[in-house]
C-alpha cells in the first residue's frame, strides 16, 4: 500500500514536471542558493570567467518591477559560459506605468551589466534597442526580467546556434490556431496538444518549428533576422498590438523558429518570492479578456494574419 501511494506521488511529480517544464525541488533549492550569493560576487566572477559564449543578452523592464529583477540578474552573470554584454534596455519614462525609472545603486554599479537608455517601445523595448545597435550577425538572447535562468543555458544556446546560424532557436513556443485566435491554456488543450498552447524545450524529442517563440522562456535572434525599419514601426497597427511582442517579433522574423529540445528545467523557473508581484504586475494579465477574440494576442494575429501560412489542419504557420 506504502509502495502504491508512493508510486503515484512520484507518478505525480513527474507529469507536474513535465507539463510545467520544471523540476520543482530543483528550482525551489536553486532559488534558495541563488538567494545567498552575494552579487557583487557573481558580478566579479562573471567579469573574469574565460569562458565567453559570444551572445549578448537582451532585456527590459518596468519601474515597479527593477527591485526585483536581481534574481534574474544573478542568473545571468552565473551562467558557465558568460555572456558578451547584458544590455538591460530602460527608458526614462515608463508610459505603461506613468512614471520614472530609478536606478538602484547596486544596479548601476554592476561591471557586467550595461543601461542601455532608449525610447519606450513597451514590451518590445526588451529586443529593438539592442537589434538596432549591434552587428547584423550578432547573437542576441532575449530573456524576462522575472524568472531565473539555468546556469548552463548560454552554454546550451552556444552548441545550438552554432549549428542553426539560419534560425531562431527557442526554449519554447506555440502555433497559430485556424482562426487566428489565440485561447487560454487549460489541461486539456495541453493534452491534445492545441496549436495555440506552448511547447517546451524539455517536452520535446525532436526539433520542432513554432509560429510564435517566448520570450519568457528566452530566444536567440540576429538582426540580419529582420527588415529592423519594418520592426521598429507600431505607427499603424492598434495599440494592444504594442503589448504583445512575441506575436509581433515572430511575424516580423523572416526565417524559421524552432524550439530544440532540452533538459528538463534547463532554461527558466519563476522564483517563488516573485510570484505576487509577478501576478499583479504581469503583462500577460493586461492581455487577458473574457472574449477570447478580444485577447491582445487574437487582435496581433488578425492583424499580422498576412504574416501566416496553413501548413497542417488547424495550424497556420510561417516558413
Amino acid at each position: 500500500m506504502i509502495f502504491s501511494a508512493g508510486a503515484m506521488l512520484a507518478a505525480g511529480y513527474v507529469g507536474a514536471c513535465y507539463l510545467t517544464g520544471e523540476n520543482l525541488i530543483a528550482t525551489w533549492w536553486d532559488e534558495w542558493r541563488l538567494s545567498r550569493r552575494s552579487l557583487a560576487e557573481l558580478d566579479a566572477a562573471c567579469a573574469a570567467n574565460m569562458r565567453s559564449s559570444g551572445l549578448v543578452v537582451s532585456l527590459t523592464t518596468i519601474p515597479s518591477r527593477i527591485v526585483a529583477l536581481e534574481l534574474t540578474i544573478k542568473s545571468l552573470l552565473r551562467q558557465s559560459c558568460r555572456p558578451t554584454e547584458i544590455r538591460l534596455c530602460l527608458p526614462a519614462w515608463s508610459t505603461r506605468e506613468q512614471r520614472l525609472y530609478e536606478v538602484p545603486a547596486w544596479l548601476a554599479q554592476l561591471r557586467c551589466v550595461k543601461i542601455v537608455r532608449c525610447e519606450d517601445k513597451g514590451p518590445a523595448t526588451k529586443f529593438l534597442p539592442t537589434l538596432q545597435e549591434v552587428a547584423p550577425d550578432q547573437a542576441v538572447l532575449i530573456v524576462d526580467d522575472d524568472r531565473i535562468y539555468h546556469a548552463r543555458l548560454l552554454e546550451r544556446y552556444v552548441s545550438l546556434t552554432a549549428a542553426n546560424p539560419h534560425e531562431v532557436v527557442s526554449g519554447a513556443g506555440w502555433n497559430v490556431p485556424a482562426d487566428l485566435i489565440d485561447r487560454p491554456t487549460t489541461l486539456s488543450g495541453r493534452l491534445r496538444r492545441a496549436p495555440h498552447v506552448p511547447v517546451r524545450a524539455n517536452q520535446l524529442g525532436r526539433v520542432r518549428e513554432v509560429d510564435i517563440v517566448q520570450g519568457v522562456h528566452s530566444y536567440v535572434v540576429r538582426p540580419r533576422f529582420f527588415d529592423l525599419k519594418e520592426l521598429g514601426d507600431f505607427t499603424a497597427a492598434p495599440d494592444s498590438v504594442r503589448r504583445v511582442d512575441d506575436v509581433w517579433v515572430s511575424a516580423h522574423c523572416q526565417v524559421p523558429k524552432r524550439v530544440h529540445p532540452m533538459r528538463l528545467g534547463y532554461t527558466d523557473f519563476l522564483p517563488w518570492r516573485n510570484r505576487k508581484l509577478q501576478a499583479t504586475t504581469s503583462l500577460g494579465r493586461l492581455n487577458r479578456a473574457e472574449n477570447p477574440e478580444q485577447r491582445s494576442n487574437s487582435i496581433a494575429l488578425k492583424y499580422l494574419s498576412d504574416r501566416w501560412r496553413k501548413r497542417g489542419e488547424g495550424t497556420l504557420n510561417r516558413g
